[in-house]
């Protein structure tokens, strides 16, 4: 899961970059992402993990801006958090430590709370 926060955090930088243009609720979701976690990266290739973008992907959506940049984000962020959900799913359905499972309900609830708002951004 750190590893596939560490997209997350990327992307949160990318949508603060004043060059993306932006919009308000975006930056505002963008640095509470960013904030939810260290840089902890290892240089490892994670694209196989549910959920996580090519580099491919990462460089065409730093090269959007304004609304572009908005809707693909969101929608990038949205599949990333649907990874995120599913993963957790699994430590919760296959691990007998009550602290992880505990951990991976936070992480689902969290997740789903903030593709709720990102569905509603996309909508508005």
């Amino acid at each position: 899961m750190i590893a596939h926060h560490e997209q997350a955090i990327e992307m949160a930088e990318i949508a603060l970059d004043p060059n993306s243009g932006a919009s308000s609720e975006v930056i505002d979701l963008a640095i509470r992402i960013k904030g939810a976690g260290p840089d902890m990266s290892d240089g490892h290739d994670m694209s196989t993990m549910d959920g996580m973008m090519s580099a491919d992907q990462m460089n065409a959506m730093a090269a959007m801006t304004g609304a572009e940049f908005d809707q693909v984000r969101l929608g990038m962020m949205i599949a990333h958090h649907e990874g995120a959900i599913k993963q957790s799913q699994a430590a919760k359905n296959n691990g007998s430590n009550a602290d992880v499972r505990a951990l991976a309900d936070e992480v689902i609830s969290a997740q789903q709370a903030e593709i709720t708002e990102m569905e509603a951004l996309l909508t508005s």
